[in-house]
């Protein structure tokens, strides 16, 4: 466990059994949308930039997607969380969030 002093929670999403398209859950920090198509306009022609290169939003996470699973995965994702944040550590690429930012910008990055 780690000891937080004086936390600060500025907003809390919530909605019924989220999931996401491939049921894997997702995690890590935020890609910052406009800054990355930004820099690299071509993602939403189907160009892939490596993940580490894409702007977030430094300090904005999320831990999502668990489906019906999330009161067995909670713990385990919240471990790989706290690893990524306190000591470095790289998350699986099968659940780091940017893994779907790809399609979506394909998609939608054209309209904004």
């Amino acid at each position: 466990m780690v000891e937080l002093k004086e936390p600060k929670i500025l907003k809390v999403y919530k909605g019924v059994r989220s999931a996401s398209i491939d049921f894997f859950p997702i995690l890590g920090e935020i890609v910052d949308v406009k800054k990355s198509l930004e820099k690299y306009p071509y993602i939403i022609h189907g160009s892939k930039v490596p993940p580490n290169l894409l702007i977030r939003k430094k300090s904005i996470y999320i831990i999502n997607g668990l489906g019906s699973r999330g009161f067995v995965l909670a713990p385990f994702v919240s471990k790989l969380l706290v690893d990524f944040i306190l000591n470095k550590k790289e998350l699986p690429k099968k659940i780091e969030n940017s893994r779907l930012f790809y399609k979506w910008a394909r998609r939608e990055g054209a309209n904004l």
